[in-house]
This record gives structure tokens, sequence and C-alpha cells, in this order.
């Protein structure tokens, strides 16, 4: 999810707000405890 410009950043943004809006990803983000398990959770986006 890097961003090398603004609307990168901007897309980036709006991605992770989209995943970050729904609790139960907001709480497996929070139970990872390695990268494995969050790139998961990004990949579903």
């Amino acid at each position: 999810m890097a961003a090398s410009d603004s609307s990168q950043h901007l897309e980036a943004l709006m991605k992770l707000t989209k995943i970050l809006s729904k609790k139960e990803n907001l709480q497996v983000l929070l139970q990872s405890s390695n990268i494995e398990e969050i790139s998961s959770l990004l990949e579903g986006v």
C-alpha cells in the first residue's frame, strides 16, 4: 500500500479506511502477530 504520489496516497488511505471500517478486520489486524496475517487481510481488498 505504499504510495509514490498524492493520488496513490489517497487511494491507499481509502483502501485502508475501507479495511478498518469493518470491526472484524480491525480485530484481525490488532491480533496479528506476523506479516503474513496482515498481508492476508490486505489482499482481500
